[in-house]
């Protein structure tokens, strides 16, 4: 009887190791094939904007779902945080919006601080579980910031269309609709190109911190057209204008004598006048071409444009207040030939000879900024020859311008012979197919009896990874 006891307990013994060196063989492979457990999150990324975008304009509106592996039991003010190509992340500034059945949590509106570089680049997302103190992380988001394209504009640095032949200017670069040009475009290079009765270029010019470039004008006078490039840089693309003014390069010879002729002699605010006006060449120049305008004190006339012959007869209906104005003026605006000047007459003048013929004629307007418009009329005698004075003027030049789970390990507790029973019996079940690998590794590491209830074998199980720390998520490749 005690013989039969012994017997029986010796082959329960086996049985109990045997039975435990399934259990930890089914452990170990619903580890390997089972990593995530059924509470974990997943967490989407995407944006509601598209996935185009330009530098500096609208920035990518990320939006993140999370859904939830369990019902949050608590209330938490929830936060979901993308990070773009590794770098800093940027948060939501609201808690999200929670479906009804608790499982889903979206957070919208997500933009990054600062903006984005031109170029493809791949955003995560990441979520903290607050109850499992795990974090999810959405796949990669892939989306392209696109260079800038800029319309501008370019003039002489003066805005003056009088350049003297073969001396230095500087062109200025700017934007056609207004506003400072980014700073990004002091380290970029220009060209400019003058184009008229020679062709003169200009490549790969650096310009000074006020976006001036600085070229020589051509040497052969004439009527120009002055056209602008901006090569590109790293965020905006290549620019280039054709100024629609022409530009004059000009001898710049002083001007000859110019004279003035008035009706009535002595001007009277308030009242009609004419005013007949010649220029002549200097010596062994052309007559003087262009336009010229008529100053009295703070009132003026629009350019008025000189004809062939080099005189105009301009018509006024009401001379302005002359309260404490002394003199006229007439300012030669300069051709290709001349240089501008300023020439100052009295208030009192010869009259007008009979039967002046004019090579221009029309009305003028002193202060409204209307042009005249003129029609040809009789030529007279000469009258008073004035002085020419300094050159100032300035006149105005217009430019046309994913899904990724958490994993964490399994684990599990050892109680007496028939728990184990129990738990490797509900373990077949589960896994099915698994039993037939669990039986095989029991083969592969056979224990033998006699080495005693102590026997144990150690089996590999995945590392688990825990929440990460601040600027740490997810591990580098090196770190897994």
């Amino acid at each position: 009887m005690e013989r039969e006891g012994l017997m029986r307990h010796a082959w329960m013994n086996r049985i109990g190791r045997w039975l435990v060196i399934l259990l930890l063989a089914l452990a170990g492979t619903l580890t390997l094939i089972a990593p995530v457990r059924a509470d974990g999150d997943t967490v989407t990324l995407s944006t509601t904007n598209g996935t185009s975008f330009t530098y500096g304009g609208t920035k990518p509106s990320f939006t993140v779902v999370v859904n939830l592996g369990a019902k949050l039991t608590g209330n938490y003010f929830l936060t979901a945080y993308i990070s773009i190509d590794g770098g800093a992340a940027f948060g939501s500034i609201n808690g999200g919006t929670q479906s009804p059945d608790g499982l889903t949590l979206t957070f919208t509106g997500i933009k990054p601080d600062n903006t984005v570089a031109v170029g493809q680049h791949s955003a995560v997302a990441r979520f903290s579980n607050p109850e499992t103190g795990i974090t999810s992380y959405s796949g990669p988001f892939t989306f392209t910031v696109n260079k800038v394209a800029l319309d501008m504009a370019c003039n002489t640095e003066d805005d003056d269309t009088l350049i003297g032949a073969g001396q230095p200017v500087g062109i200025q670069m700017s934007l056609f609709s207004g506003g400072p040009l980014p700073s990004e475009w002091l380290s970029g290079t220009y060209n400019v190109t003058f184009d008229g009765p020679s062709h003169v270029s200009y490549t790969n010019l650096t310009s000074d911190s006020n976006y001036v470039v600085t070229v020589t004008a051509p040497s052969q006078i004439g009527l120009y057209t002055l056209s602008c490039a901006f090569n590109g840089s790293a965020s905006y693309t290549p620019a280039s204008i054709t100024s629609n003014s022409h530009y004059t390069i000009s001898a710049m010879h002083g001007l000859g004598v110019v004279k003035l002729y008035t009706n009535p002699t002595t001007l009277a605010s308030g009242r009609s006048a004419d005013f007949y006006v010649e220029f002549h060449p200097a010596s062994g120049l052309p007559i003087p071409t262009g336009q010229f305008s008529i100053w009295l004190g703070n009132h003026y006339t629009n350019a008025i444009t000189l004809g062939p012959t080099g005189n105009y007869l301009i018509h006024f209906q009401t001379i302005p207040i002359l309260a404490g104005v002394s003199r006229i003026e007439i300012f030669y605006m300069g051709d290709k030939y001349y240089n501008r000047a300023h020439v100052y007459f009295p208030l009192t003048n010869p009259p007008i000879p009979g039967g002046t013929n004019a090579g221009g004629s029309g009305n003028g307007s002193l202060g409204s900024g209307n042009n005249p418009v003129g029609t040809a009329t009789a030529q007279g005698t000469p009258g008073v020859t004035a002085t020419a004075g300094s050159d100032s003027a300035t006149p105005t030049a217009v430019d046309a311008g994913n899904v990724a789970p958490t994993t964490h390990s399994a684990s599990g507790d050892n109680g007496g012979l028939w728990l184990v029973v129990i738990l490797a019996l509900v373990g077949l079940v589960i896994v099915g197919g698994a039993v037939g690998a669990g039986i095989f590794l029991i083969r592969r590491t056979h224990i033998p009896a006699d080495m005693g209830p102590q026997a144990s074998r150690d089996f590999y199980a995945p590392p688990s990874y825990g929440p990460p720390g601040d600027g740490t998520w997810p591990p580098r490749y090196d770190e897994r």
